[in-house]
């Protein structure tokens, strides 16, 4: 069966880690790469369809809404581009024809699919997961890109790496499958050095059909747009801020004694209620409050948050976080499933390792702000949606959120 590339995208996870919505900037920058990617692909061939372009699993191409990443945000990260493109055949030649009813004759299926489909996935600043193949690679020579590797076989995937920080290898390694048959695996293993920031360093295409077929594409692709593509990028954002929103350091003071509290009271449609209590002593950035820059220039400081996390020390899987647009003073903002689903206002959270909440609408007031090393306080109220993962019905129960607050000590501040 043929192996299916993977990229990975740097998702966050439910309630570790947070995103935050890109700047206008990012967004900007996103929608430009994409547009220079699409005009380079062919849209019109005689006997294909264009079947669509994506980014991300999105039809459109307006430009990223999210930062996708993992904890630390474009302070520490490189800003990636995410393309794909589909294409089918609608009229084969009768000699391809009479081979593809004998592979259909004999359920050939992948010969079928390489001859006839061919999708183009387009990985700019990031590194693919690793591509599998039947046979092992082998480099070839190509005026458009100078390091561009094939399956041996000539039937699965073209890979084209555009930049200088690549080192690939093609690696070949023999599995048991439990059968006692022995199998051998073959895969591309590259790896790229990057530097933080939005300048496109490097371009990864990945045309999975078979040779034949992605030598038509190579010939109608636009190249030139693809390497032109290459040392473009660097961004500016507005930086006509107000003071509380330019970056300064705030003077720490001596460690306030005292643990990290989430405390609140949750009220099913019922009337039964339950105490929630998560405490932890610990200071690290899962147990505490941090100021977060979420931009890679330190100075810009408008998508700036305050985020709060906290994992309970008795049981791992009861923890919490929020995250505030709020900085250097108090202030109140409402939580909800929008709100939270985009990353900018967030309450959310595990009771237990089958439960989370998502907000419906929480009340949440930063009552104390304070500097490293105190405590920041705050209360929350609200209702709130409660899923059980392993409950696949639309059917989620309503809480109202009682009696919330919130206490968490104040680390280092996260900027670049």
């Amino acid at each position: 069966m043929k192996n299916k590339v993977v990229f990975i995208l740097l998702l966050c996870s439910l309630s570790a880690s947070a995103q935050r919505p890109a700047t206008k900037a990012e967004t900007e920058e996103d929608a430009r790469v994409l547009s220079i990617l699409s005009a380079a692909m062919p849209h019109d061939i005689e006997g294909w369809v264009d079947e669509g372009e994506r980014s991300n699993g999105e039809s459109n191409l307006k430009g990223v809404s999210g930062f996708y990443n993992n904890t630390n945000f474009a302070t520490r990260d490189i800003f990636q581009h995410q393309y794909t493109i589909s294409y089918r055949m609608t009229n084969a030649p009768d000699e391809l024809q009479k081979k593809l009813d004998a592979a259909r004759a004999k359920n050939d299926f992948a010969y079928v699919m390489s001859v006839t489909t061919c999708e183009i996935n387009i990985l700019v600043n990031g590194n693919n997961d690793q591509i599998h193949a039947n046979t092992n690679f082998k480099k070839i020579s190509l005026p458009c890109c100078p390091n561009v590797y094939r399956d041996a076989a000539n039937s699965e995937y073209t890979v084209f790496y555009f930049g200088k920080n690549w080192v690939v290898n093609t690696v070949a390694e023999t599995s048991d499958d439990g059968r006692g048959t022995v199998e051998k695996q073959y895969y591309l293993k590259p790896v790229l050095k990057n530097a933080i920031g939005t300048v496109v360093q490097s371009i990864t295409i990945v045309m999975n059909c078979n040779a034949a077929v992605a030598d038509m594409m190579i010939q109608k692709i636009d190249w030139a747009k693809i390497n032109n593509l290459i040392g473009t990028g660097a961004i500016s954002d507005n930086m006509d801020e107000s003071i509380l929103k330019k970056y300064f350091a705030e003077k720490p003071v001596p460690v306030v004694p005292g643990k990290n509290v989430i405390s609140f009271t949750m009220v099913a449609e019922d009337g039964t209620s339950k105490d929630v209590v998560i405490s932890s002593s610990k200071n690290d950035f899962s147990n505490s409050a941090c100021l977060r820059n979420h931009n890679e220039n330190p100075k810009v400081m408008q998508a700036a948050h305050m985020d709060f996390h906290i994992t309970d020390e008795k049981d791992g899987n009861l923890l919490f976080m929020l995250s505030l647009p709020i900085i250097r003073t108090t202030g109140t903002v409402t939580a909800t499933y929008d709100s939270d689903y985009d990353y900018q206002i967030m309450w959310r959270g595990n009771t237990d390792v089958n439960h989370s909440f998502s907000p419906e609408s929480i009340v949440i007031n930063l009552t104390k702000w304070a500097p490293v090393g105190d405590f920041l306080e705050g209360t929350f109220s609200g209702t709130a949606t409660l899923k059980d993962h392993n409950d696949f019905s639309t059917d989620v129960p309503k809480y109202s959120i009682k009696n919330g607050k919130f206490r968490l000590r104040r680390i280092q501040d996260e900027m670049k």
